[in-house]
């Protein structure tokens, strides 16, 4: 059994209702290709134009690949950023909040892939992918942004990808880069 702090009705429903809408639009945008592999090539993935995750309008993504571990963010301007960790040096974040700092924790299991949702007192939420050793996290604001976090980071996809409109893949240490 495990024990939750007591919400709101109002924030339980619409939390609910978030993550409903949020798994919903997961089963009906990702294609069927999570379980392939546990390494995913992100890197090779955004140099041919594809984003890991369906993106928004008006939100970029840059991937900065690294030796063992690679990072990136998603941001829109004036808006929500995530942060991206994958591969090996990270681990599972959402397993290494303080359990006294979690104000709740939810997972499900979309196409064949373990996800972790974990928000804080502190107001970040992270979204961790355990057997991709992939974690996105974010200080969310208003329920607009934790909408729209949750929508794009649920269609995950490191194999394939989404097709992106032109110039919303920001190469490392290009014009618009944010790291």
């Amino acid at each position: 059994m495990r024990l939750r702090p007591e919400l709101p009705e109002s924030l339980l429903m619409r939390r609910n209702l978030l993550c409903t809408f949020a798994a919903l639009s997961l089963l009906l945008l990702a294609p069927n290709s999570h379980a392939q592999s546990n390494s995913p090539s992100i890197s090779s993935l955004v140099s041919s134009s594809r984003s890991p995750v369906v993106l928004l309008s008006g939100y970029k993504v840059q991937i900065i690949p690294g030796i063992d571990s690679s990072g990136g963010k998603i941001w829109k301007e004036r808006g929500l950023t995530i942060e991206i960790e994958l591969c090996c040096g990270f681990g599972n974040a959402a397993e290494s909040v303080d359990k006294s700092q979690i104000l709740w924790r939810e997972e499900q299991t979309f196409n064949g892939q373990r996800v972790v949702c974990v928000y804080t007192r502190s107001k970040h939420l992270i979204v961790s992918f355990p057997k991709l050793i992939t974690n996105f996290r974010a200080k969310i604001r208003n329920p607009n942004e934790l909408t729209e976090m949750l929508l794009m980071v649920l269609t995950f996809e490191p194999q394939q990808g989404y097709v992106t409109a032109p110039g919303t893949i920001v190469p490392a240490g290009g014009p618009d880069d944010k790291s």
